[in-house]
């Protein structure tokens, strides 16, 4: 990390939370920004909201992919507002998926 200002993991694909906290931990000692790939709108991004939220700092950012997508499964509920993301405050990941967004692409 050394070699870096800034790194940039996926919690989708590096094995979750878990992980990605061991990075933040890492990262701090090294004195290295961490902002979370979150190149998907799914329970990645939640993941990294989280984790962020949790173990960054006050200006810790993540990656933001601003598509228009077709429909949203967790609503407006992750949508940046004023450039930040709300914190679910529930259990797990704080918010499930709309089943009826779901369900309208799921195939035959």
């Amino acid at each position: 990390m050394g070699a870096v200002d800034f790194v940039q993991p996926s919690p989708a694909k590096m094995g979750g939370v878990t992980e990605l906290c061991k990075v933040f931990h890492v990262a701090a000692a090294r004195g290295v920004t961490v902002m979370p790939h979150t190149f998907y709108h799914g329970p990645g991004l939640l993941a990294a909201v989280h984790v962020t939220a949790a173990l960054g700092t006050a200006d810790s950012m993540i990656e933001w992919r601003y598509s228009d997508l077709e429909a949203r499964a967790y609503g407006p509920a992750l949508m940046p507002e004023r450039g930040r993301i709300g914190v679910p405050r529930t259990p797990g990941l704080g918010i499930d998926p709309d089943p009826g967004v779901l369900r309208g692409f799921r195939g035959p």
